[in-house]
């Protein structure tokens, strides 16, 4: 006889995660003061090397151990952030030459790429310093979701730039080719432009001027001379725009775009810059590129991690676990349209359930026939695929500013899902939305009764 423990209901299910939700909170709210960038100690050209570097190690050594309690807390779950003071060390440096420091976001979730402890350890650092949030990959958004951040960034007061480091490299290769065959005509946008103009995505000439004014203004916000066009020669000097960012965000495609050619490696492993890096565009501008790094802070799950391409993909030993994150952000039939397979479906006791990660890597993996040594699907091989081609944006899910709830009729609206004939059924029982070939959407929404500032976890639209 053959006897297993009976399955948890779903209202079991509901009332256990909502206990381990209000835990998380609470212990957050605990930590949160903790959960900070490192400072640098006050030093001056007076101390000796030795003195220095005996400082910042017993500062740094604090600081691990403040957040070495905040990990060992069974209730929270903190980033993979970066250990290494070397690096933490390039992220100081940078800060300190830069007249402007630009923290380069995924625009997908911007939220998530934000660290505003930087943004507030630059104002300890000067005052005169500004920030400014680039969000990169913009493209992947509709220009109405754009403007919806813009509208969130504007209400917060945050200095913000949408960008999109693929396209301009795009077409700037595009205009070379099209200049070789002596045509004239502006090559054909990816995404129309936005009708409103902060959400327009410069090109790269409009944002190495913008960057440039931006720091100038911060270099002379004290009254004091550009030190562009000082009098004085021993004063004169170029300003600093300094970027900063998780790894796999694009910053160094974003220096390459604004540079014109290739100047900093790119690749899938994410944070292939080591050491800080300056690059001298004219006389009068310089960019200071810093090393990708993880900043502190609170995460439901080393998977979101790997989702995000913060964490390298490569290296995973196990797939699964973040393919159920994608598999339960999007529908079948979305993925069933990006990969041209059948998924299966809940059987008739189960309800409607989400995909599992199990499934839909068995799927792709039977779909291809990529078979392991074993003779089994390969979930490996299936499941990094999937996980890369979420990071590239072929499986694509966008965010919503925190702080609003959003209808089914907004979410059609925003999305321009009408023209694709989705009717309002089709869209309550979906996690990601159909937009348009290779794209889908997912709204990040807050609860109804909870008008707070951080946003809810993956909700379906039906529950609104």
């Amino acid at each position: 006889m053959v006897s297993w423990d009976a399955p948890e209901s779903s209202g079991d299910q509901k009332i256990n995660e909502a206990e381990q939700a209000a835990r998380r909170l609470e212990s957050e709210a605990i930590h949160q003061d903790s959960i900070r960038v490192p400072r640098r100690p006050e030093w001056s050209k007076d101390m000796t090397a030795e003195e220095l570097d005996r400082r910042e190690r017993e500062s740094f050594l604090i600081w691990r151990r403040t957040l070495a309690v905040v990990e060992n807390d069974v209730n929270v779950n903190v980033t993979p952030f970066e250990k290494n003071l070397e690096v933490w060390r390039q992220l100081w440096r940078v800060v300190e030459r830069s007249d402007l420091v630009v923290q380069v976001v995924d625009a997908r979730d911007p939220l998530l790429y934000r660290c505003e402890d930087l943004e507030q350890y630059i104002r300890e650092v000067s005052k005169l310093k500004r920030t400014v949030v680039l969000l990169n990959k913009a493209d992947m958004l509709p220009v109405e979701l754009r403007e919806r951040w813009a509208d969130h960034f504007d209400r917060q007061g945050c200095e913000y730039l949408f960008w999109s480091a693929k396209q301009v490299i795009v077409e700037a290769k595009e205009e070379g080719e099209e200049g070789e065959e002596g045509e004239g005509e502006e090559p054909g946008k990816a995404v129309p432009a936005a009708p409103a103009a902060p959400a327009a995505r410069p090109k790269r000439e409009e944002m190495m001027i913008t960057l440039e004014e931006m720091a100038a203004a911060a270099a002379t916000a004290d009254g004091s001379e550009d030190p562009r066009f000082n009098a004085d020669d021993t004063e004169r000097r170029r300003i600093v725009v300094g970027f900063v960012g998780y790894p796999n965000v694009g910053k160094s495609s974003t220096l390459n775009a604004i540079i014109g050619q290739t100047k900093t490696s790119v690749g899938a492993t994410p944070g292939r810059t080591k050491h800080f890096q300056t690059y001298n565009i004219s006389e009068n501008l310089c960019l200071c590129d810093c090393p990708g790094l993880v900043f502190p802070r609170f995460t439901s799950s080393k998977a979101d991690m790997v989702v995000a391409g913060v964490l390298p993909i490569d290296r995973l030993t196990d797939v699964v676990t973040p393919v159920g994150v994608v598999a339960a952000r999007c529908n079948r039939a979305y993925l069933e349209s990006v990969y041209s397979i059948k998924l299966p479906r809940p059987q008739i006791h189960e309800g409607d359930r989400p995909l599992t990660g199990h499934e839909l890597l068995r799927a792709l993996a039977a779909s291809r026939g990529w078979t392991s040594n074993s003779g089994l699907p390969d979930e490996t091989k299936s499941g990094r695929t999937i996980l890369k081609d979420t990071v590239d944006g072929k499986v694509l899910c966008c965010h919503y500013p925190p702080g609003k709830i959003v209808s089914v009729e907004e979410g059609l609206d925003v999305l321009g899902l009408d023209a694709l004939g989705m009717d309002e059924e089709a869209v309550r029982h979906t996690h990601g939305i159909k937009m348009s070939p290779g794209a889908a959407f997912t709204a990040k929404l807050v609860d109804k009764g909870k008008q707070s500032e951080q946003p809810t976890e993956y909700a379906m639209l039906s529950e609104i």
